[in-house]
């Protein structure tokens, strides 16, 4: 499966050599890399949040090795639930669902009817990072 990420270009060339940390990044449910399934979402969050910086990596994660991480699935009522006590108890830096990716739809928004893969452990960095994942910006 093909995973977008928006992000600048000075992270994009960190991403392409292999250094990403899921540590860094926070978002809707909390600390992690996100990922999305469209290019048209991950360059519409890019370009609003990075202007002329943005870039978007796609990450070629073969199927078999996605689900040997044993995603956790939430549906949109759950992924729901989860944003609203993540931004309430203000975790969305830190929060962990202790899981290796997290699939969920994007529900931070009504515009976008998309899923995301929110990857978490120091599992799915490492084969994120691995030569198994093809990088590429687009």
């Amino acid at each position: 499966m093909d995973c977008y990420h928006g992000t600048t270009k000075t992270v994009a060339t960190s991403i392409l050599a292999g250094a990403i940390d899921v540590s860094q990044g926070g978002g809707e449910l909390g600390m992690g890399f996100y990922t999305c399934e469209y290019l048209w979402v991950a360059k519409a969050w890019a370009r609003n949040r990075n202007k002329q910086e943005a870039a978007v990596v796609v990450l070629s994660v073969p199927d078999d090795e996605y689900y040997k991480l044993e995603p956790l699935l939430l549906s949109r009522t759950e992924a729901l639930s989860e944003r609203n006590k993540i931004k309430a108890a203000v975790t969305t830096r830190t929060h962990l669902f202790n899981a290796n990716v997290v699939w969920s739809p994007i529900v931070g928004t009504t515009r976008v009817d998309a899923d995301q893969h929110k990857f978490e452990s120091k599992t799915s960095q490492a084969l994120l990072n691995s030569t198994k994942i093809p990088r590429k910006t687009v």
